[in-house]
């Protein structure tokens, strides 16, 4: 079983962030494919997973949560890494650092 590295993106920064951490994945030894979350049907046959997505004005893309949503349930079951990107940790703070936390508890 592979895994894979899915992402929301507006201008494609996202995505390279998603590629890039699939090469290192691969690098690794591990089999990883990046998908963009409006292309994925279904997540079984993975055995791990990468979510990133942009965080704009304190929310995350709705494609992501609307997978998030519907991908529940394995998501659950899957050992996952969670990452945004966005202006949010330009300055690393207890209070930037726990607005980051709930973009990952929204996103499941």
């Amino acid at each position: 079983m592979g895994s894979t590295s899915d992402y929301a993106t507006r201008s494609g920064a996202t995505a390279e962030v998603a590629e890039e951490t699939g090469q290192v994945l691969r690098a690794n030894g591990n089999d990883v494919e990046a998908r963009d979350v409006r292309q994925i049907k279904a997540l079984s046959g993975y055995s791990a997973i990468v979510l990133g997505s942009l965080a704009r004005i304190g929310k995350l893309m709705p494609e992501v949560l609307r997978f998030a949503e519907r991908s529940a349930s394995i998501l659950r079951e899957l050992p996952a890494i969670r990452f945004s990107q966005g202006v949010i940790m330009n300055q690393d703070s207890p209070e930037n650092r726990r607005q980051a936390e709930a973009f990952y508890t929204a996103a499941g």
